[in-house]
């Protein structure tokens, strides 16, 4: 979108929420163990407020726009005092055309003078070089009068309501908007289904296909939850997977645009080659465990030619886990060529990962691990050292077995595995 264009919405599309009954179902997906914490984003002082008075569950998180120029500070007290962790989206501005994107950040003279000074850059982009420099914020700060020039840089929110208003869109001023939301909004639950409001959705278009279908294939796929509260699984919770009927259903997902992409995990060549049998829409993404010591080789190749792309799990071996151990991190063949090249262990196997082209996912909270898990894209491995690593013999790492349970349904997947 450019400037002066307008989100081409009807007003009956935008309600306003009903928080404590959408906070009533946020717990209760807590509860059930459908998710690990809840929280909310763009919540002011104000709404945090009146949802805290009447929450169980207090939110765990407070998404809002924060960057150099909307700092914040009375939110980020409030948040503080009261346990709410808050994430910075837009912490850069954007710095793209669009309606509510700026590059007041980027182009803010308090920020360019405090870069130059400490030869440091304020740029962002999808460029690898780009992104290792930011992030390399971590080992330096920033002084107490860098701190207050900063302090001092004029507030302005980059993300305003009035990116939704338009004379020629359906809500001429922000008051329009904002008094046709408070005027739909429901003193009480009342056991009702609530419509779920649009803006906020989180949907991958605009709009859905069918709002009806939506909001069923959001509410059938909360119903199918387990309650799972402990590892292992009593066997009574675990079921052969209907791999036909739980794909269709994926595929409405993604056909309603609830979803971009629809993938798997853990498929083997064999589970693959039934499920694209019948599928309508293939799998974009197959998520497997892969690392020196299990290469995947028959499963790579197997993906290669059906254009389904691999995210590689435990790459590490994922030491320290109840199902994971240290044989990557100790392989001797890897111990020798990161010696020889004056790398980590764990940066050969990321890399020798990376090179298989797929993506991986690595989990550190070392700050210092994390930065030289990521300083694997200016260097490579040789052809010897690729040869070596292909040699390494082949053992899988993790096994349902060890999470689930040995139960009969859980070894069988294993043995397929």
């Amino acid at each position: 979108m450019k400037p002066g264009e307008y989100l081409d919405f009807k007003k009956e599309d935008l309600v306003g929420m009903d928080f404590k009954c959408v906070w009533e179902s946020m717990e209760e997906c807590q509860n059930l163990g459908l998710t690990k914490s809840i929280g909310v984003s763009n919540f002011s002082s104000k709404k945090l407020q009146t949802l805290l008075a009447t929450a169980k569950i207090p939110p765990a998180l407070n998404q809002v726009e924060m960057n150099p120029v909307w700092q914040q500070k009375k939110l980020r007290k409030f948040c503080q005092e009261n346990g709410i962790l808050i994430t910075a989206y837009s912490p850069l501005g954007g710095n793209k055309e669009g309606t509510w994107r700026t590059n007041r950040v980027m182009d803010s003279d308090v920020l360019k003078q405090i870069a130059n000074s400490k030869g440091k850059t304020i740029a962002q982009s999808f460029n690898k070089e780009r992104m290792k420099q930011n992030i390399d914020i971590l080992d330096w700060s920033l002084s107490s009068e860098e701190l207050e020039m900063i302090d001092q840089i004029p507030q302005q929110k980059g993300n305003p309501a009035i990116s939704f208003i338009s004379n020629q869109g359906p809500f001429k001023s922000v008051e329009d908007l904002w008094d046709e939301l408070r005027s739909s909004i429901s003193s009480s639950c009342n056991n009702e289904i609530k419509a779920m409001p649009l803006v906020g959705m989180g949907t991958s278009s605009y709009p859905p296909t069918n709002m009806e279908k939506a909001k069923s294939a959001i509410v059938e796929a909360i119903k199918v939850g387990k309650d799972v509260k402990s590892l292992p699984v009593e066997r009574e919770l675990i079921e052969p997977l209907d791999i036909k009927s739980v794909w269709e259903g994926m595929e409405e997902c993604k056909r309603l645009g609830l979803t971009r992409d629809i993938g798997v995990s853990n498929f083997t060549c064999q589970m693959l080659h039934h499920l694209l049998s019948i599928a309508k829409i293939p799998p974009a993404l197959n998520q497997v465990e892969m690392s020196p010591i299990w290469q995947q080789k028959k499963l790579r190749e197997f993906c290669n030619e059906k254009g389904i792309h691999i995210t590689a799990y435990s790459p590490l071996g994922a030491f320290g886990t109840q199902w994971g151990d240290n044989s990557v991190i100790e392989c001797d063949v890897l111990q020798e060529i990161a010696n020889s090249k004056g790398k980590t262990t764990a940066q050969i196997a990321l890399r020798w990962v990376y090179e298989q082209g797929v993506s991986l996912v690595a989990k550190s909270y070392n700050k210092e691990r994390m930065r030289t898990n990521l300083d694997i894209f200016d260097w490579s491995l040789t052809h010897e050292e690729s040869h070596k690593i292909a040699q390494i013999p082949q053992r899988k790492t993790v096994t349902f077995a060890s999470i689930l349970g040995p139960h009969d349904l859980v070894l069988d997947i294993d043995q397929q595995l």
